[in-house]
């Protein structure tokens, strides 16, 4: 800045007024930056999501009970742990939080009961509904951060798809393995565990609420289903 006002003979009051500060330059750059990651992010999103959901026409479904974790959820770990080990090489982040047990409560690891009465009914349904209005996690440039917003995009795409869906039982009892098996290995790609939780089990509570006759299975045996798949 100083070479550039002695070389051009700029006083300081036209400096003030035409040339763009260094802060300023920055946020600029910081803002479009932001613009490219949330783009990233979003069409990650996206593609994970396609990744997830690929043949989707038959097994919601299905009359056979599962016994075994979707082969599109393996691949969409795979996918993740990919991104993780690209962001690596650019970022890492030593902030990352231990599990915690609040975070490992999940709505397939309770059993449903088939002679629940109507509020309980009417309060799983509002909590559907009250879960567009959960908050998107916030973007910033740290791995754990994109990943989760990432992520965060697919299960929203998931969630949606469900609830335009109709499911069988065992369409209902696959959901479940695959949320267990899902919450079991993409925890430790997020920041905020407990957010992707909630679209998980959201999926879940979806898919038994749009279900005739639905009955999850015991979770003994979902967790060897998906001890299998790890």
């Amino acid at each position: 800045m100083d070479l550039c006002q002695e070389q051009y003979k700029i006083s300081e009051e036209i400096a003030e007024a035409l040339l763009t500060r260094p802060p300023a330059i920055v946020e600029i750059i910081d803002e479009a930056a932001l613009k490219v990651l949330a783009k990233f992010a979003e069409q990650s999103g996206q593609n994970f999501f396609e990744t997830l959901n690929a043949n989707s026409t038959q097994w919601p479904t299905i009359k056979e009970s599962p016994n075994q974790v979707r082969e599109e959820c393996k691949a969409l770990v795979r996918e993740v742990q990919a991104l993780d080990e690209n962001l690596q090489v650019l970022m890492d982040d030593s902030t990352k939080k231990e599990r915690t047990p609040d975070s490992m409560r999940s709505l397939s690891q309770r059993r449903l009961q088939p002679n629940a009465d109507a509020l309980s009914g009417a309060l799983e349904r509002m909590w559907a509904d009250a879960v567009e209005e959960f908050a998107a996690p916030k973007l910033d440039f740290k791995r754990y951060s994109i990943i989760g917003c990432v992520i965060d995009k697919c299960l929203r795409l998931f969630l949606e798809w469900v609830r335009k869906n109709s499911f069988s039982r065992s369409g209902v009892q696959q959901i479940q393995v695959d949320s267990f098996y899902l919450k079991q290995t993409l925890w430790r790609f997020v920041s905020d565990e407990m957010a992707m939780n909630v679209l998980i089990d959201e999926a879940l509570t979806a898919a038994v609420n749009l279900c005739e006759d639905p009955k999850l299975l015991e979770p003994a045996n979902v967790k060897e289903i998906c001890n299998r798949a790890v």
